[in-house]
């Protein structure tokens, strides 16, 4: 599905200028499990590299943590910047398989964090 008909995509928006600047949104929601990740995460080039995307995700997992477990990020293999940003939220690395997203194989890093 699309954020959109997801109906869980959150769209970020700069304080200071009231500019919509990125989206993410939750999704694979697992409630017998307690579980569900968050990403498709969206920043304008603008935000990157400072506080926005690690206070969006802290502020996802906040909510989240009101009665899951455990959060998911799903991230490529290959992208460097956001491993590294899910670093800096102390999120852990459980193992890499293969995804399909828009109908390509992709490896991808499965992070979590535990409430």
């Amino acid at each position: 599905d699309t954020g959109i008909e997801s109906k869980t995509t959150l769209v970020v928006i700069d304080n200071h200028t009231s500019s919509i600047i990125g989206s993410s949104r939750f999704y694979d929601v697992q409630t017998l499990k307690y579980e569900l990740a968050i990403g498709f995460t969206f920043l304008t080039r603008s935000h990157w590299g400072g506080s926005f995307n690690n206070e969006m995700k802290t502020l996802m997992l906040k909510h989240a943590f009101t009665w899951a477990e455990k959060v998911w990020f799903h991230v490529g293999k290959d992208n460097h910047r956001s491993r590294k940003a899910l670093d800096k939220i102390g999120a852990k690395l459980s193992h890499i398989e293969p995804r399909v997203i828009n109908g390509s194989t992709i490896d991808h890093c499965f992070y979590y964090v535990n409430k």
